[in-house]
């Protein structure tokens, strides 16, 4: 997904007397709770910048059965738009989603994500926020992430199955191109292992300040170099690998500037699908490379991509030259 937000379990909390802010209520039968996942993918597209659990008492107006949670947005453009993505996609399912104005600032936002944001453990690679860094020891990679503004943890099944497929790829001394960065986790764990460089793209300028924060913290910026930009036109060198933890559609409609992204031989990780998208995001890259694999958690996958050298793929010569589309390169790798 361009960039994955936090996905906190957060308790209500102490009301501030501070600016108010746009926000959903998302009411999800108990029944419905698989869909979970796919409704926050599909709200991570309308910019929340936090999405938070909230408890519901025995006489709670939305019954002991449902889930509610709490998404807030930077606009209330993007939250009128969530509320009818939600009522198109999941209506059917009796999740409802109704409009709130909530207060909120920073200080109370860190201060509930302190309470309840812990480490995660991928192989490795431990994603934590400052206030639960892992100790230091040589079996572990440590990659801190600060939530402040609701960019990407690491908690999202999406971002741990790139965790995994990146941890099984020879990184060490290479180039690496992570697009959609959101806030980091990927590029930074790319140069954790040892990567010659890593360009990283983002076209979000709040995830991009996240991500330039997170690098500086986390002592990369020798190697991550962090660009804003489009994908489609957006010049840049292949490298070895390319991470997108994108979504399906996008993935489909930027199949080929992803390809363009990546060296032949080299290799694309690709996620933000879910089971039932796989097929169609297969479907799209089979011109494009080799599955060299296949990793899932929950309804989530992950493909590996391993792209065509010309001389081993199946399609024809035509074939490939209509699907290349010559960009220019920049004289230095950045």
């Amino acid at each position: 997904m361009p960039h994955r937000k936090n996905d906190l379990s957060l308790t209500a909390s102490k009301t501030f007397s501070v600016k108010r802010r746009p926000a959903l209520d998302v009411r999800i039968p108990r029944d419905a709770s698989p869909l979970v996942d796919l409704i926050d993918a599909i709200v991570d597209d309308y910019r929340p910048y936090a999405i938070e659990n909230l408890n519901t008492a025995p006489n709670d107006d939305n019954g002991p059965n449902n889930q509610v949670r709490r998404v807030h947005f930077f606009s209330n453009d993007d939250r009128t738009t969530a509320a009818i993505t939600i009522a198109e996609h999941f209506g059917h399912a009796g999740i409802i989603a109704t409009a709130m104005e909530v207060a909120d600032d920073g200080a109370s936002w860190v201060a509930r994500s302190q309470t309840n944001l812990r480490s995660i453990r991928v192989g490795r690679v431990v994603v934590a926020p400052p206030w639960d860094r892992p100790p230091d020891t040589s079996d572990i990679i440590p990659v801190i992430v600060n939530p402040s503004m609701g960019f990407g943890t690491g908690h999202h099944s999406t971002t741990r199955l790139c965790l995994r497929a990146l941890q099984n790829q020879p990184i060490c001394g290479r180039h690496v191109t992570d697009v959609g960065t959101g806030s980091g986790v990927l590029a930074i764990t790319a140069a954790k292992l040892d990567a010659a460089s890593v360009l990283a793209i983002e076209n979000d300028g709040d995830a991009a300040s996240a991500a330039q924060r997170n690098i500086a913290v986390n002592g990369v910026g020798a190697i991550v170099t962090l660009v804003g930009g489009n994908i489609h036109t957006l010049v840049t060198r292949p490298t070895s690998c390319v991470l997108a933890n994108l979504t399906s559609r996008l993935l489909v409609t930027a199949t080929q500037a992803l390809a363009q992204c990546a060296e032949p031989g080299g290799t694309l990780i690709l996620s933000g699908l879910t089971r039932e998208e796989e097929g169609r995001v297969i479907r799209a890259f089979e011109p494009i490379g080799r599955i060299d694999a296949r990793l899932y958690e929950g309804d989530w996958a992950a493909l590996v991509v391993k792209r065509w050298c010309r001389e081993d793929s199946p399609y024809s010569e035509s074939q490939s030259s209509a699907m290349r589309t010559p960009r220019p390169k920049p004289s230095t790798f950045p």
